[in-house]
């Protein structure tokens, strides 16, 4: 959305009195409608106050940082309440072989006794997020925005994208520091695999660890599509088809393969994996060897709890400082598939 975009989208909101004093923009008249704001306050309040608070919802789009992680959060909670995950054993076991007596006969199971509920196991996740950001901005440098469309829409992205692109880097940084925190505890299951990049590795050396990698890769994507509790820290017994992987994986593996094996595995549709790929560029200081971890596309239990602009304006300084809230619930679940690849186990605390 351009400035010409933005002030005509303000303008057909805003009533009578805004309209007849605020022309329609153009690409000529800019200027001329920074000039009425200069003049007429109210009307330049209710535009630089709608900018900020809806106008800016839509820019966020054009962010200089965008979290590619972000797909995988789990929406919003803006009550915020505690976030109930629960899980329920979807393996009832048989209850012994058909019985002609209907359960009545000798030794039976009355056919109107009631069975127990499947096992279930709930899991409690916190709002623990309450970032602000704040900008000010001078009312004299908003009006000398206004000598071209170009120039208003360099003004109106650089306010927009000191606070947005700042709140969506924290986001990305939170959540992969949710990744390192699960390798941490030990809440990934640990397939090893041979070093890859090492210092004085020859080349034949490197393509044969890269593709015991990719075979190890490849062996967890099928041993996680049949029911195990082994996959998950919670130790419950569930299945993940392939569809709802995905596999992070750490930027500088893909480089090290050769071309050819590069665009038949690490090609733009990942087709010989068969899962999405995500690249990061770590997974935090302590990683202890990781090279990629396959998760379940859910293992993220993040939701936006807050997104609000408030405003103060200063009438000593004549300026308007903008807060951006972002609060957020920041967890992951031990109900989901979590498998990680490292060249050695990692230690857990405590063990």
């Amino acid at each position: 959305m351009n400035s010409v975009e933005v002030l005509n989208k303000i303008r057909e909101n805003a009533d009578a009195e805004y309209q007849a004093r605020i022309p329609v923009a153009t690409q000529n008249n800019i200027a001329e409608i920074g000039r009425q704001f200069a003049v007429y306050d109210v009307e330049y309040n209710h535009f630089i106050n709608t900018l900020m608070h809806k106008i800016g919802k839509t820019i966020i789009s054009t962010a200089l940082f965008n979290n590619k992680l972000a797909r995988f959060k789990s929406g919003s909670n803006y009550t915020m309440q505690d976030i109930e995950d629960i899980f329920v054993e979807s393996f009832r076991k048989a209850e012994g072989a058909y019985d002609k007596e209907g359960g009545v006969g000798e030794g039976g199971v009355h056919p109107f006794k009631r069975r127990s509920y499947q096992d279930t196991k709930v899991m409690y996740y916190r709002m623990n997020r309450q970032d602000k950001y704040v900008i000010t901005l001078y009312k004299d440098d908003v009006i000398k925005a206004f000598t071209s469309a170009g120039k208003l829409d360099e003004f109106i992205s650089a306010q927009f994208n000191s606070m947005l692109t700042g709140a969506e880097w924290d986001e990305y940084t939170h959540m992969k520091e949710l990744l390192a925190e699960g390798i941490a505890k030990g809440d990934f299951y640990d397939y090893l695999v041979p070093a890859i990049g090492t210092d004085g590795q020859t080349d034949a050396s490197l393509q044969r660890a890269c593709k015991d990698f990719i075979r190890t890769v490849k062996k967890a994507i099928k041993d996680v599509e049949y029911p195990s509790t082994a996959y998950n820290p919670a130790g419950v017994k569930t299945l993940t088809d392939k569809s709802n992987l995905v596999l992070f994986i750490n930027k500088d593996i893909p480089a090290h393969v050769d071309v050819d094996l590069y665009s038949s595995i690490f090609g733009p549709d990942y087709a010989k994996l068969g899962v999405e790929v995500v690249e990061l560029d770590n997974f935090g200081k302590d990683a202890n060897g990781t090279y990629a971890l396959l998760c379940d596309k859910n293992w993220f239990k993040v939701y936006d709890t807050k997104n609000e602009m408030t405003q103060l304006f200063n009438p000593d300084g004549l300026y308007t400082n903008y807060w951006l809230h972002i609060w957020q619930v920041l967890a992951y679940s031990k109900f989901k598939t979590a498998i990680r690849f490292g060249t050695k186990a990692v230690p857990v605390a405590g063990e």
